[in-house]
């Protein structure tokens, strides 16, 4: 079973590239082996940062070619289509994986899976 924490990155922006470097380290520690970090990374990031996601365990790297105008956020849910994943789940190059987080989305998989988990745990998180 193929499960896949996935992420959009595109500029070079430290607050977004440095978090894809820190969550690439991380979600091995967090979620474990089982789950691959897929990142969708616009051409123009630099080729030092790619290196070092791709650098860390359990990682896939796609890189995209159109332009990262506001549609680049939504460049994370492809792998809804991607016939391999089974399981998949979004994040924000902004935000850490933390323990909290593999207990809701272990607890949702255990919960005879339902198509959609949403959390909102966050006072920004209202949409």
């Amino acid at each position: 079973m193929k499960k896949v924490i996935s992420y959009s990155l595109w500029g070079n922006d430290p607050f977004y590239t440095v978090g894809a470097i820190q969550n690439a380290k991380m979600n091995p520690e967090i979620f474990g082996n089982e789950w691959t970090s897929r990142f969708y990374i616009h051409k123009d990031v630099s080729s030092d940062v790619v290196q070092e996601i791709n650098n860390c365990k359990n990682v896939e790297i796609y890189i995209i070619h159109e332009d990262p105008n506001w549609s680049g956020m939504f460049w994370r849910f492809w792998c809804i289509s991607d016939p391999e994943v089974d399981i998949s789940i979004f994040r924000d190059t902004d935000s850490r994986p933390s323990k909290r987080d593999y207990y809701a989305v272990k607890e949702w998989i255990e919960s005879s899976m339902k198509s959609i988990h949403i959390m909102r745990d966050h006072p920004y998180h209202t949409d």
